[in-house]
This record gives C-alpha cells, sequence and structure tokens, in this order.
C-alpha cells in the first residue's frame, strides 16, 4: 500500500554512484534516519566492486570482509520524498555523506551477488537534518512479539524481482 505524504519522512532512499564498474551507472537502496546526522542502510548497497577478484572467479571466491581491496562510490541521500522517480518534492531534503562506516565483519559474495554476515552500514551526513529520526522500541515491549509492525521503502513488490515501486510502500 502506498505511503501517505509525510507517513515516513525519516525514509530515505540513496543514490549510489558508482565509478568502478564497466557501464556503471546509479544505484539505488532505502535507508531509515537514526539520528540528526546518521542513517542505516544495507551494507551490501555500499558493495561496489572488489578490485582484486580475478574475472574468471567462481561463486564463493568473491567472499571478502568488506574493508579490503573495495571501493565506495559517491552516495547522496534524499529523505521525505514519496515518489523517487520525481524530481525533489516540497518538504524533501538532500545530503551527501561525509563518511560510511561498515560493519567491520561485514561479508559479501560478490560472485553471487549475495550478503553473507553482517548486512548493516552507517552513513554519515555532511550536515544536519531537520526531519525527526526514526522511533526505536525502549527496550521495554513496545514491540511485543507477536506484534504487527510497520516497514516503509521502495523497491521489488513480488518474489519474481520484476516488479519495482518507486512510490514509498
Amino acid at each position: 500500500m502506498p505511503a501517505s505524504p509525510g507517513e515516513f519522512p525519516y525514509a530515505g532512499y540513496l543514490t549510489v554512484r558508482t565509478g568502478c564498474l564497466e557501464n556503471s551507472g546509479a544505484d539505488i537502496c532505502g535507508s531509515s534516519l537514526i539520528a540528526p546526522r546518521v542513517l542505516v542502510t544495507a551494507a551490501h548497497c555500499m558493495h561496489i566492486c572488489d578490485s582484486n577478484l580475478p574475472s574468471d572467479a567462481l561463486p564463493g571466491e568473491g567472499l571478502n570482509s568488506y574493508n579490503e581491496n573495495v571501493t565506495y562510490g559517491a552516495v547522496s541521500i534524499t529523505l521525505n520524498q514519496l515518489n523517487i522517480s520525481l524530481p525533489p518534492q516540497n518538504g524533501s531534503e538532500s545530503y551527501e555523506t561525509s563518511k560510511i562506516s561498515v560493519h567491520p565483519t561485514y561479508v559479501f559474495d560478490q560472485i553471487s551477488g549475495y550478503p553473507i554476515q553482517y548486512d548493516l552500514a552507517l552513513l554519515f551526513l555532511n550536515e544536519s537534518s531537520s526531519i525527526q529520526p526514526v522511533q526505536f522500541a525502549d527496550g521495554r515491549g513496545l514491540y511485543a512479539l507477536g506484534q504487527p509492525l510497520q516497514v516503509a521503502g521502495w523497491g521489488y513488490t513480488s518474489p519474481d524481482y520484476f516488479s519495482v515501486s518507486s512510490i514509498l510502500m
């Protein structure tokens, strides 16, 4: 179900400009603002390429710890944007990153294209956002086992990977 304008203002979409792949363009991933200058996203969104991986490598040979021989792309973030196929909307905010911190034991299989472990990265903005960060459970059972939760994001809307939403769901 499409989100209402302003329903998830802390949901950010990342435009990762890849610079080390042939015919590289931009990949898009989701993120969440967790502090005025910090977002959390999946580490695999930051995984651009491993320049030392042989071209004839087999699945499993692409396993690496994230910080070894890996090139980061440039990352832009837009918050409070309902439809990512449109120009920035009224109330949206755009930022660049000042720092990217990937979980130190993140492992990615570059051949299969699947993250293996600790798929987590923090993005530090070049300036503070005025948008209220996402609210977390307070540790006292606010989100009890068996209770429904809401998730928001853009991306695949069916298991066949062919249906992609550009509208925040």
